[in-house]
């Protein structure tokens, strides 16, 4: 920080009103009220281009100082790339970044603290100088004033007040601006359930955040609005057939603004939405419509948006619509019915459920063929057909399994859900002396905690694979 030499500036304003004769005046007092301006601050302290910064200072009224000072005015002054490089003291009032007026007076010995802001456009190196203007009190001083008719000198008193000024600067290296915009997009009924997408995302839960951003649950609140419709404010939104709750966080230090959000599905536009701007340390979310979605497809949403350094343009991907369902296996047992070559007949019972919202369709379970396990007639598969959702069927299923070599028997559940077609496979853990006890049951619940393992693999085009083991 550069400290600078306290200036005090006396003006002296004599009226004389003596009729037309010219006089000649001299001084013989002046006030001596002093002001210091210091502890001159800029925040924040990595600040960026294009970023608001505070500019704080302490201005005071010197314990010494024998009268009060009426302060004025507070400026802040810059010289640095693209705006001046002149002195200081060559800058007009057209060339202050901030000013505060107004401030009061100050007594001696009191103090205040003010903060001026400013922005400048390009990084480099700033010299800020914040410059206070003080008014003393008025005083009645003796003024000698030669008459230029007689030639005598003659003493009047006159009034005049002291205008006092100090200053102090501080220098500061801007960084270059820094654009960072995260977007984020979940089917709205996903973000909801599972609590993503809120405005404390991984802080707040159970689909707190997501639902408080609909304002208690209405969609209307946060919707974006149609490009096509942006003049007509007063029209509410349709309502959304394949809502998607998208999530803009600003990690950048400049804001984005004039935001529009794009769906392209299968390398069709969809339509665009605007939302709001987003500043620099902000997040705000919109929920937009993808419209009439017949069948499950990757969709990509392009953001464009403007900033204080350019346009920028930044995309994120979904699947939509979300899966409609969610297969549950309850209440399987095993029960050995007989010998059988290679091994015992096993009979499989269990209920296959959907504890989803979306109805399930070409439901199919059957034993799948693995070391030792070998599915046989009557029941080698069962078809179940369409699960409604919170639905189940019971099905029955027939193996032989040969206790020395297999430990567990796979069930393979195949479905379709929105034009896709998932397979999962059930793991059953097979003790033959639990499937032989007194009543014929195993009894083992396929949704035991700590048991579960799932993992997720693509099949290919229109086909998912994912093994369960209970």
């Amino acid at each position: 920080m550069d400290n600078v030499n306290i200036s005090r500036i006396a003006l002296l304003s004599v009226v004389l009103l003596i009729g037309t004769a010219g006089m000649t005046a001299a001084v013989t007092a002046v006030p001596d009220a002093r002001i210091t301006v210091s502890d001159v601050t800029v925040s924040p302290d990595a600040a960026h281009a294009n970023e608001r910064v505070t500019v704080e200072a302490t201005i005071t009224n010197s314990a010494g100082s024998p009268n009060p000072v009426s302060l004025n005015s507070v400026e802040l002054l810059a010289r640095g790339p693209g705006i001046d490089s002149r002195p200081f003291a060559s800058l007009t009032d057209t060339e202050v970044r901030d000013e505060l007026t107004g401030l009061g007076a100050l007594s001696p010995g009191d103090s205040v603290t003010i903060s001026l802001t400013t922005q400048m456009e390009s990084p480099g190196e700033y010299q800020f100088l914040v410059r206070a203007h003080g008014q003393g009190p008025e005083e009645d001083v003796d003024v000698e004033v030669e008459n230029e008719s007689t030639g005598e000198n003659e003493t009047v008193t006159r009034t005049i007040e002291e205008d006092v000024t100090a200053q102090q600067r501080t220098t500061v290296t801007l960084l270059p601006a820094t654009v960072d915009l995260d977007v984020r997009a979940l089917p709205l009924e996903e973000a909801i359930a599972t609590g993503s997408g809120s405005q404390e995302d991984g802080e707040d839960g159970g689909g707190a955040g997501a639902a408080g951003a609909l304002g208690g649950g209405n969609i209307q609140d946060i919707i974006g609005q149609n490009v096509a419709n942006v003049q007509n404010t007063e029209e509410s939104p349709p309502p959304a057939e394949s809502p998607v709750l998208v999530t803009l966080s600003n990690a950048g230090t400049v804001e984005a603004e004039r935001i529009v959000v794009t769906p392209v599905i299968a390398g069709e536009e969809g339509t665009s939405f605007v939302t709001q701007n987003v500043p620099a340390g902000e997040q705000t979310q919109v929920m937009i419509d993808l419209g009439t979605v017949d069948s499950r497809n990757e969709v990509t949403l392009r953001v464009d948006y403007d900033t204080a350094v350019g346009v920028k343009q930044t995309t994120t991907q979904l699947t939509y619509p979300p899966r409609g369902g969610d297969i549950r296996v309850t209440d399987a047992n095993l029960e050995v019915v007989g010998p059988a070559e290679g091994g015992s007949r096993v009979r499989i019972t269990a209920n296959i459920g959907n504890a989803g919202s979306g109805e399930l369709g070409g439901t199919i379970a059957s034993v799948e063929a693995a070391e030792g396990v070998r599915p046989v007639y009557p029941a080698r598969s069962f078809f179940i057909g369409t699960v409604g959702s919170d639905d189940f069927v019971a099905t029955e299923l027939t193996a032989v399994v040969n206790a020395s070599t297999a430990t567990e028997i796979p069930v393979q559940v195949t479905y379709i859900d929105r034009g896709v077609e998932y397979t999962e496979t059930i793991t059953l853990p097979y003790n033959p002396a639990e499937a032989e006890s007194e009543d014929g049951t195993s009894g083992i619940s396929l949704l035991t905690p700590g048991i579960a393992l799932l993992t997720l693999t693509v099949l290919g085009v229109g086909g998912v694979l994912r093994r369960r083991y209970v």
